[in-house]
């Protein structure tokens, strides 16, 4: 019976992640806010892939805020559910996790927040125009550019969030049954990748 809920964990896990990529890749879950679809078409249609396509069928850039909130939850989503299907006499409970619980918070605060900053430039345009308003460039680049291209603060805060799930995933493999903890520096290091991201995505699309 051991045996069967550790591959009904593993099963579960699975199916997770490939729902998630499925919604990542063929819904707008993961994907920024268009406020001026003219300015998107028009942007579509200097890019030979998307020329001549409906508004429909054109996918909307990834949002770096979104994309990170996802991965950690599916990431803790499965480590919760491995430990407490696979683990013999495992009884898990997230409240008594404070590393789970700060992830989680850091991590949704960051989409709350980013989509604060994204409402308010569409409610105040500038003379820039919001570099969300064109098609995808493909996962990577979505998530790295700005308006100037490929920026700084974006790429040191996808590098840290690999970081930092690699270690969670390294100390959830490690043994035990409780959830894996991170010492108080790597979680404020989180934090501070995340407020660094946050501050200068308010100097976006300005």
């Amino acid at each position: 019976m051991e045996t069967f809920y550790c591959t009904l964990s593993w099963v579960l896990t699975v199916l997770l992640i490939l729902f998630f990529l499925i919604l990542a890749f063929y819904s707008n879950i993961l994907r920024d806010e268009i406020d001026n679809p003219a300015a998107f078409m028009a942007n579509a249609a200097s890019m030979p892939k998307y020329a001549g396509k409906a508004y429909s069928q054109i996918p909307r850039p990834f949002s770096l805020a979104k994309t990170q909130f996802g991965l950690w939850t599916v990431v803790i989503a499965s480590i919760y559910v491995h430990h407490l299907l696979c683990i013999k006499g495992c009884n898990l409970s997230m409240a008594t996790s404070t590393t789970t619980l700060a992830l989680l918070g850091i991590s949704a605060g960051t989409t709350a927040l980013a989509s604060t900053i994204d409402k308010s430039s569409m409610q105040q345009p500038g003379i820039i125009p919001r570099h969300q308003n064109q098609p995808s460039q493909g996962f990577l680049m979505d998530i790295l550019s700005d308006e100037n291209g490929v920026s700084i603060h974006r790429f040191q805060n996808i590098a840290w969030t690999v970081v930092a799930i690699i270690i969670y995933l390294f100390k959830a493999t490690s043994g035990g049954c409780a959830l894996p903890e991170l010492d108080g520096t790597l979680l404020t290091l989180t934090g501070i990748s995340n407020a660094t991201y946050l501050g200068l995505k308010l100097n976006e699309n300005k």
